[in-house]
């Protein structure tokens, strides 16, 4: 099968989807560890935080799916009560995230220590580059973002026996299909992969 997707939304408009979704993700798990009183340096925090919230997400769309109400006001419902639920761990993530600026303006790096974050800097753009471009890979094309398109095309998670791949355990798909029932151009789950690089 492939792929039919609505003219590209505008790249802009894919990247706040996408750091919509991983920021709810991620303010959900950091509300969650915190409630659970879970110590670690804040930047393994924020990494197990992306985790955990982007993990429950995930079952929440199954959920949603599963139920037959994959509509667009129904994902967008379901990221405000995430946002809302995890506002305590905003406040916790910008501390943290404000801790670790003050380390990186401290540290006085060697030339060689520069020139690896250049070149880390010079790859996270353009692999930035690359996810903001609309999907071509066949795996995309064939599974990844298909399936999930049926899904939001049909407003719920239904068996497509004719693709072995729609078999496969639910997770990152529902994530992407989140993303698809928001922007049907594809490239949020791109973007999402990105910020899964990037926790």
């Amino acid at each position: 099968i492939t792929l039919c997707v609505a003219e590209n939304s505008g790249a802009m408009y894919s990247l706040i989807v996408a750091s919509v979704i991983l920021l709810a993700g991620t303010l959900l798990g950091r509300s969650i560890l915190d409630w659970l009183n879970f110590r670690a340096r804040a930047i393994e925090k924020i990494a197990l935080s992306g985790g955990l919230g982007l993990g429950i997400l995930s079952y929440a769309v199954l959920g949603i799916g599963l139920l037959g109400w994959l509509y667009f006001g129904v994902i967008v419902g379901l990221l405000v009560i995430i946002l809302i639920i995890g506002h305590q761990g905003l406040l916790a993530t910008l501390v943290d995230v404000g801790h670790g600026v003050r380390k990186v303006v401290r540290w006085r790096p060697r030339a060689w220590q520069m020139a690896l974050i250049g070149f880390l800097l010079v790859f996270l753009f353009i692999d930035l580059l690359g996810a903001l471009a609309p999907p071509t890979e066949a795996d995309a094309l064939v599974y990844h973002l298909a399936i999930p398109a049926l899904y939001v095309k049909h407003h719920r998670v239904l068996e497509i026996p004719y693709n072995i791949y729609s078999y496969l355990p639910f997770g990152g798909q529902m994530l992407f299909t989140a993303g698809l029932a928001l922007d049907p151009s594809g490239i949020v789950a791109a973007l999402i992969h990105y910020g899964y690089g990037l926790l």
